[in-house]
């Protein structure tokens, strides 16, 4: 063959190589987008579990192209910093106590901060997985640089303290943790002194007299030896708080339309994944409360009767609805109506 004809023959298989990879853009090297995603929550929680499902999941459905690093128990960031370095793309992911945004929106509080506003878990999880809902809360954190890849759930709120609060005089200036805005205005209705401070700092300020109680959850009175401190565990469920697997907007419009897609069935499928790892892991915290830790630190676990539960519930739920409808009112209106219709 003469050097003409091996040229034309060159020249046909660059061509063809260029055709192939321009239609199959998977034919060529891939760009790979390593994520770090930093978790607030203690090691053996919900939230963190479900934090490294979201993690695996990515990874397999989308072929290793997205690789996603997690850091549980505040790591990299506290609650409080999220809402900092997610919007300026600091960092990629978080999952997000959502009660510790409402300085951006007060319609973001009743995600995280829902003390006496849903009646029980299947209720939360009727109201999130509403289109309306769902929209809404993406549309409100695409105003803030960030987008929605799904609810993580925590458990449910209760109280850790070192008296027994069942009536608003028991409440009456009890310094109280809360975990976000929201959550303090319930407690202040309540009469207690609310003290906004993050997850990782309960146990310092509950043994160094900061606070007289925690509002949190089983799963951090028992990982973060909350029990060392307080010995009154309110048993009855004054909310579901559910925390936000959040990623910065510019880094998700950045990727591939197909690779979104699949980001997005990766967060979906863990979160469906870590509902029930909640509330088997929600049983078992209190196993432990209610038995073993019970019996050797003292515990006293007490239940509100439905008349004390509904005297607070008058008092706390709608000091937040107006703090919501009066800072933020387009999102809270959407959201509560939603509450509303999703009652059984």
């Amino acid at each position: 063959m003469g050097i003409i004809g091996k040229l034309i023959i060159g020249l046909v298989i660059a061509v063809f190589f260029l055709v192939a990879t321009s239609a199959y853009p998977g034919a060529a090297q891939a760009k790979v987008f390593k994520l770090d995603l930093a978790c607030t929550l203690p090691l053996g929680t919900a939230i963190e579990k479900t934090s490294y499902k979201f993690r695996d999941l990515v990874k397999e459905k989308t072929g290793g192209q997205v690789l996603v690093s997690v850091y549980p128990a505040g790591q990299l960031y506290k609650d409080k910093d999220l809402v900092e370095v997610i919007p300026k793309g600091a960092l990629g992911i978080g999952t997000c106590n959502m009660d510790f945004w409402t300085g951006r929106n007060a319609g973001f509080g009743i995600i995280t901060g829902n003390t006496f506003i849903f009646d029980d878990y299947d209720h939360y999880w009727r109201w999130e997985d509403e289109k309306k809902v769902r929209a809404a809360v993406d549309g409100a954190l695409k105003k803030l640089n960030c987008k929605l890849l799904s609810g993580i759930d925590y458990g449910t709120a209760q109280v850790i303290a070192k008296k027994e609060l069942r009536t608003p005089a028991d409440w009456k200036g009890a310094k109280i943790r809360s975990y976000g805005e929201l959550c303090a205005t319930a407690v202040e209705a309540l009469g207690g002194r609310p003290t906004v401070i993050s997850s990782a700092e309960q146990y310092d300020a509950l043994m160094k007299g900061v606070v007289d109680g925690c509002m949190t959850g089983p799963p951090t009175f028992v990982v973060r030896k909350l029990y060392e401190g307080a010995k009154y565990v309110m048993r009855t469920d004054l909310g579901f708080p559910e925390f936000l697997l959040i990623m910065n907007l510019d880094l998700f419009n950045s990727m591939p339309g197909e690779i979104q897609k699949k980001v997005l069935e990766a967060a979906r499928e863990a979160e469906l994944w870590g509902r029930k790892v909640c509330l088997d892991e929600n049983n078992e915290w209190w196993r432990q409360l209610e038995g073993p830790l019970k019996e050797k630190w003292g515990l006293k676990v007490y239940t509100l009767t439905p008349a004390e539960f509904k005297v607070l519930k008058a008092l706390a739920l709608p000091a937040q609805k107006e703090r919501m409808m009066r800072l933020s009112p387009d999102l809270t209106k959407t959201l509560l109506e939603t509450v509303e219709a999703t009652h059984k």
